[in-house]
């Protein structure tokens, strides 16, 4: 497979020139900076010298390329004469300014660079800003402008103003959003409370709403596959508390509670706990099963699944 180079890159975006005659200040500054990564700045100059030619927002866009060309040639005089006819320009979209106001913090000139943000901000539509204010506001250009003007007060050792504590605002949403989208980390202990395989039967004939069926092999197996899905999705510890219908009357009938309630088996399953009745899952191979069949769990539960 023929690899891409920058040269190549910068190539096929100046044979796309004729076929996209609309879109020719953004090809022309796409394929300037092509020809940059590729070491070719007299090419990159020309290009830009052209989209700089054709005026509009594309135009400035160029300008501020140029400018930055020249910046890493050591030409600043020449530099700072291209933002200055830029500055001269007017141009009504707050992008050149925003690129502008960039160029210059990058190079540590920040009270220019505020000077640049100021200009970009004042040209922001009323409904740019306004997006500011919904939900996913802090991924707005608008905000990302006043951000940038935020930053170099801030370097200036200026006192932040209400612009400025707007970004901070969005800031602490952008950061709840983050927290919302980001998945919780698995807790490190599971607790399963089950009924064995041969309490099943009875624990379905005592309390048919709790346990619906008597099928003891299936109730089973659905607890395994249960268990591995929770050690593949991360749950570091899983222990299983096993629960017979003798210690389930006997709890209720000790707590005056109800045995149907989840909190009153929580409660049980606790005490077994405390009592030293867990099982820690997966057993050893050669150990009896946790299912209580009193056969290897290698050859019971812990054998392959025919997935």
């Amino acid at each position: 497979m023929r690899t891409r180079t920058a040269a190549g890159i910068a190539a096929e975006l100046e044979a796309e020139l004729e076929q996209y005659p609309d879109e020719r200040g953004q090809i022309l500054v796409e394929a300037a900076q092509a020809w940059r990564q590729a070491g070719d700045d007299d090419r990159a100059v020309a290009l830009l010298t052209q989209a700089i030619a054709l005026g509009g927002e594309d135009g400035g866009n160029a300008r501020v390329d140029l400018a930055q060309v020249l910046f890493d040639l050591g030409q600043a005089e020449q530099a700072h004469a291209q933002l200055d006819e830029l500055r001269h320009q007017r141009p009504s979209s707050p992008a050149p300014y925003h690129l502008a106001a960039e160029l210059l913090e990058d190079r540590g000139e920040h009270q220019q660079a505020l000077t640049w943000f100021n200009m970009a901000v004042a040209r922001l539509a009323e409904q740019e800003m306004a997006d500011r204010d919904t939900e996913f506001g802090f991924f707005s250009y608008a905000n990302n402008v006043v951000a940038g003007r935020r930053r170099v007060r801030h370097a200036l050792g200026m006192p932040p103003d209400e612009l400025d504590e707007s970004v901070q605002v969005l800031s602490e949403q952008a950061e709840d959003l983050a927290r919302a989208l980001t998945p919780p980390a698995p807790p490190k202990e599971v607790r399963v409370l089950f009924w064995p395989r041969n309490e099943i039967p009875r624990a379905h004939d005592t309390w048919p709403q709790l346990v619906e069926h008597a099928e003891a092999d299936t109730i089973i197996a659905d607890r395994e596959a249960a268990n591995r899905e929770l050690s593949e999705a991360g749950i570091a510890r899983i222990t299983m508390v096993p629960l017979t219908t003798a210690k389930l009357l006997e709890f209720t009938n000790r707590t005056g509670s109800d045995p149907t309630d989840e909190q009153t088996r929580l409660a049980c399953m606790n005490e077994i706990v405390e009592n030293s009745g867990a099982i820690s899952w997966p057993p050893a191979r050669n150990a009896s099963c946790w299912c209580g069949s009193a056969t290897k769990y290698k050859k019971c539960c812990g054998r392959p699944r025919l997935d």
